[in-house]
């Protein structure tokens, strides 16, 4: 039997990189967050009023997980919650990002919520240790700063969603389930929060990440516009593009139930010919006119009953008392004459 002891536990691994602070300097940044934290227990100075106010910096980009896209470096700062005069969060943040003092009343009824997602130049040192970089001070965009940003426009497009929170808000509302989950750990934990908690409330949450449906490789499923299988659909020929192109399949870590309905081609347009023209028909040739039956000509009174052709033949009528030169002139022809039995030639 082995007497073995030793009983330790693996240092264990994070995926969290170790990333660079955000150097000392000017720098472009966004007020992208605004929260009341609620009263926080503050040492020897008793619990305050908190607030947090939380700025991205869009040009300072880090990857701080591994597999997680580039995201920009962030302060978050915690001041009490308070617009007395020589209080840090009006000297040190409103009255700059504003470019102007406020008068004790405007300070009383200031509306933070006008600040939010607008851009400012922050001065940033780093703290002693090494270890923080912090906001000195801070500066509304002008024509001169917003050159040095390289900006034509005051307006800097956001990159983390804003937020924005208040106590009257609510623990169960929208506004505190969207708030980052460091955040809403310090509110509940805040004087309210416990207290709420106490009572029997409730914190809103976001819904829970499926981490592994996430890191799954992506599969094409189905929708609810498809009328087959996706076994059909390849012996059909679809391809993966055109089950997409025509909305009846997406890329999805999950599986869609399968349908038995026969599979169908890929949808064929089919060629566009040119219009033909009918067929002209010839026209139809009216009956011939059969020329008008006239009575023959009254036989005149017979002289002479030859009449000698050019070629020397000679029409000599059937009735040797027959006037021929009377008939022809009654527009008889030899021809007609002989055609119609009255003459012969010779």
């Amino acid at each position: 039997m082995s007497t073995n002891t030793s009983f330790t536990a693996p240092k264990g691994s994070s995926n969290k990189l170790d990333t660079d602070n955000i150097p000392a300097g000017m720098h472009l940044c966004t007020l992208y967050g605004l929260a009341d934290i609620g009263t926080q227990d503050g040492g020897n100075y008793g619990p305050k009023h908190k607030v947090n106010l939380a700025f991205e910096f869009p040009t300072q980009m880090r990857q701080f997980y591994v597999d997680d896209p580039m995201k920009p470096s962030c302060i978050f700062t915690d001041e009490t919650f308070s617009m007395a005069s020589k209080s840090n969060l009006r000297k040190r943040y409103v009255e700059p990002m504003i470019s102007r003092q406020l008068t004790d009343t405007e300070a009383d009824n200031y509306d933070f919520g006008t600040l939010l997602g607008k851009s400012f130049i922050a001065t940033i040192t780093i703290s002693s240790d090494g270890q923080w970089s912090n906001i000195a001070s801070l500066v509304p965009l002008d024509a001169t700063n917003m050159q040095f940003a390289g900006l034509t426009t005051p307006e800097v497009a956001g990159i983390n969603d804003k937020y924005f929170f208040h106590l009257s808000n609510g623990f169960e509302s929208e506004n505190f389930k969207n708030l980052p989950k460091f955040i809403r750990e310090k509110i509940q934990s805040s004087h309210e929060g416990q207290a709420h908690r106490a009572s029997g409330g409730v914190f809103a949450e976001p819904p829970k990440r499926d981490f592994q449906a996430e890191n799954a490789s992506p599969t094409l499923v189905l929708t609810a516009k498809a009328t087959n299988t996706l076994a059909e659909y390849k012996a059909g020929n679809w391809t993966d593009a055109l089950l997409i192109q025509e909305g009846l399949a997406v890329m999805s870590g999950a599986v869609a139930p399968p349908t038995s309905t026969p599979a169908a081609p890929p949808p064929v347009a089919p060629p566009v010919a040119p219009p033909v023209a009918p067929p002209v028909s010839p026209p139809v040739a009216a009956a011939p006119i059969a020329p008008p039956v006239s009575a023959p000509p009254v036989a005149p009174t017979p002289q002479l009953h030859i009449h000698v052709m050019p070629d020397g033949r000679k029409c000599i009528m059937n009735d040797t008392t027959a006037n021929i030169a009377a008939w022809i002139a009654e527009q008889w022809t030899p021809e007609t004459l002989v055609s119609n039995g009255y003459a012969v030639f010779q």
